[in-house]
């Protein structure tokens, strides 16, 4: 979906509209434009022209309004509009969205919290971790479940200790998503760990 500036402004007036309906699709297509976007805006920065460092400006001031109108939106009384917002963060990718996501993942909505928790693994920042970890213990299975795939993107040896506690959830698929993260987190970081065993080993060599 394109970047255009006008329909953008005009999307971003429909998030104040007393119906919920157009709030909740406006945000949605907000989503799918700042997803484009950020293809785009990475595309274009591996182009040294010009123009098209002038165009992914253009780009990347646009999706900090787009942020800065959906992050205003997780505070809005219908939950669907919040959790369409916590999902449209996600697809953005900006880190300045981390914060707010982290306390909409403490919403008194499910709905909401799943997608804090799932926008929160997208964007990857590592600050998101605390919180994600409290998640950990959310009442609702679908929540616990996000908070897990989001820490196993995030992927950080601190998240390994907090998954395996989730090896055992009553929930048969959060219990079950939790032994392959682990696993998989597990064995990156002992390839890491050979990597580095090997690097040193060469150093040692080449100082002989």
């Amino acid at each position: 979906m394109r970047m255009d500036e006008k329909r953008v402004e005009e999307l971003l007036e429909q998030l104040k509209n007393e119906d919920k309906i157009v709030r909740e699709n406006s945000v949605y297509i907000l989503g799918e434009i700042a997803l484009t976007a950020q293809e785009l805006s990475k595309n274009t920065l591996k182009n040294s022209e010009s123009l098209n460092k002038m165009n992914a400006l253009t780009m990347d001031k646009m999706k900090q309004k787009v942020a800065q109108s959906l992050v205003a939106l997780l505070s809005d009384s219908d939950r669907w509009a919040r959790g369409n917002s916590a999902e449209a963060l996600g697809k953005l990718g900006d880190k300045m969205a981390v914060i707010p996501l982290l306390v909409a993942l403490t919403d008194n909505d499910k709905v909401v919290r799943y997608s804090a928790a799932e926008a929160l693994g997208e964007i990857g920042a590592s600050e998101a971790i605390d919180g994600l970890t409290k998640a950990l213990q959310d009442e609702e299975w679908s929540v616990r479940l996000a908070s897990v795939e989001s820490l196993g993107h995030i992927g950080t040896n601190d998240v390994v200790s907090a998954l395996e506690k989730l090896v055992k959830d009553e929930n048969k698929d959060v219990a079950e998503r939790s032994l392959e993260i682990v696993a998989k987190l597990k064995q990156e970081q002992r390839k890491a760990g050979l990597n580095n065993s090997e690097q040193k080993a060469r150093k040692r060599t080449a100082k002989i």
